[in-house]
């Protein structure tokens, strides 16, 4: 799946010259929380709601609300907005994009295609593509299993859940762990009986090691 399968192309943006108070009505009417800075179709930066809360945050007490309103109106965007902006191409694949909010602990990534803004990707898009990935919606049975750490395992291992007539709804190995013998798999399968199931692992040996 790319980036550009799971992006939103209805984006909100900012330009430079556009004040607090308007970045702060958008994110109040919209309910967004990052919004690109745009200048002639290009990315110059960035705005998140932490960054607003940052640029607004003052001794008010002593200010009535027109007053305060007022300042809060005489800032720019271009004075608070992040410039440094981590970007991924829509052809780009979607574990991509995962990398660089994980790497980069942000929370949307701008779609830039031929320097133009075509697009945003979320953390919370990308969340749910996994979830879908994975099945987890489905109705399916978790199964965890330590499969011999060799060629062939898992294949030996499918043909299990194929002679059972069940259908495979995902399949993701877990990272490996040095010196171990052993790497931890996780399917899902439909439909089963989790019961039957595992006691029919248990007995067919190789290459399944342990039910979790």
């Amino acid at each position: 799946m790319l980036v550009k399968n799971r992006m939103t192309t209805e984006v909100i943006t900012l330009n430079p010259d556009q004040t607090l108070l308007k970045v702060m009505t958008l994110i109040q009417q919209k309910r967004i929380r990052h919004l690109p800075v745009v200048q002639e179709g290009k990315v110059v930066g960035i705005v998140t709601e932490r960054d607003v809360r940052k640029a607004g945050a003052s001794d008010s007490s002593s200010l009535s609300v027109f007053e305060l309103n007022y300042l809060i109106d005489q800032i720019k965007v271009s004075s608070f907005m992040t410039k440094k902006v981590i970007t991924v191409g829509p052809d780009e694949p979607i574990e991509a994009a995962a990398k660089l909010i994980y790497d980069h602990k942000i929370g949307a990534l701008p779609v830039v295609e031929q320097n133009q803004l075509v697009g945003l990707i979320t953390s919370s898009d990308i969340l749910e593509t996994f979830i879908e990935v994975l099945g987890i919606n489905e109705p399916s049975v978790r199964v965890e299993l330590e499969l011999e750490n060799r060629v062939g395992a898992l294949a030996d291992t499918t043909k299990i859940f194929k002679e059972l007539g069940l259908y495979l709804v995902s399949l993701v190995t877990l990272p490996e762990e040095e010196g171990k013998k052993t790497r931890g798999t996780v399917f899902r399968v439909s439909p089963t009986d989790e019961k039957k199931l595992k006691e029919f692992l248990r007995t067919v040996g190789p290459p399944v090691i342990s039910v979790k």
